[in-house]
């Protein structure tokens, strides 16, 4: 009867030892830090923003996605020695795909408060401003030019376009429409003299709408807004320091301007047609 009890203790003893084990390495798993899972797993997660131009654009007759982004992401994951998964995203579930270790990373991305307690993000991949997109009715190149009553802006709700126009030029009328396609439509109907957007969009909007030709960076002030990859809020910092020394080292040599640049010659948009101005921006 004894040896039986002893028997049983035994049982249960190294069950015990098993289910901590089991549980020691399950929050090793769960805690463990981004660059050691893609060290581990040999595959780096990337979120993309599907359909920003001249970020990520879509080839439909290979059924890939193309552009700066890719490209970006292409050479992250060959320093990394790793392969990369593409998961579609947009600007709220890429966020939410970082936030609950669904990717490793996704961008680009303007810093936010409330994006900040989300998830973590690196210094900025580029800087950009504030440009208006029109036909040929409207000129100047400041906020004071279009801060006058007979000036119609369209902007996009919750944008900080919209929050910039009503700031810099409260006297213009202007109409937050729903989406960006809303937007861009009023403009080209001509219930709108201008569209007021972050420059990488604006030039989107100039490749792809020939009546919206005129693109113009906007001053006094220019803004330089920061577009940043988001990062998992891990416990330590190594994998925002690989990517900060990543971006330091591509910005340095130019290198992530000649991607963007050649992400807008995938949707029709040469060199030679970016102003000069937007260009030393990249």
């Amino acid at each position: 009867m004894r040896g039986i009890r002893r028997d049983m203790l035994k049982m249960l003893a190294f069950g015990g030892a098993a289910a901590l084990a089991s549980t020691a390495k399950a929050q090793t798993a769960t805690n463990e830090a981004t660059l050691q899972r893609i060290r581990r797993t040999g595959e780096l997660r990337v979120s993309i923003l599907a359909g920003e131009a001249p970020f990520y654009i879509k080839n439909l007759a290979a059924g890939t996605w193309e552009g700066a982004g890719m490209l970006m992401a292409e050479d992250i994951a060959k320093v990394l020695d790793v392969r990369l998964t593409i998961l579609e995203g947009n600007t709220s579930s890429s966020i939410a795909d970082v936030q609950t270790d669904k990717a490793d990373l996704a961008f680009p991305f303007n810093q936010s408060p409330q994006r900040a307690l989300a998830v973590r993000f690196t210094d900025p991949i580029y800087t950009q401003g504030i440009v208006y997109v029109s036909g040929t009715n409207v000129t100047g190149a400041t906020w004071d030019d279009l801060n006058k009553p007979e000036i119609k802006i369209a902007t996009v709700i919750g944008g900080l376009a919209d929050t910039l126009c009503r700031r810099y030029s409260p006297n213009a009328q202007t109409t937050a429409y729903k989406t960006r396609d809303d937007a861009i439509v009023a403009a080209q109907a001509g219930r709108a003299d201008a569209f007021v957007v972050a420059m990488m969009q604006g030039m989107g909007v100039r490749a792809k709408f020939p009546a919206l030709s005129r693109i113009t960076l906007l001053e006094q002030p220019r803004l330089n807004l920061e577009s940043c990859m988001a990062i998992p809020r891990d416990a330590d910092y190594e994998w925002r320091d690989f990517l900060n020394a990543w971006i330091k080292s591509a910005r340095g040599s130019r290198q992530t301007t000649e991607w963007i640049l050649q992400g807008f010659e995938k949707i029709g948009l040469e060199r030679k047609d970016i102003p000069d101005d937007v260009q030393a921006q990249l």
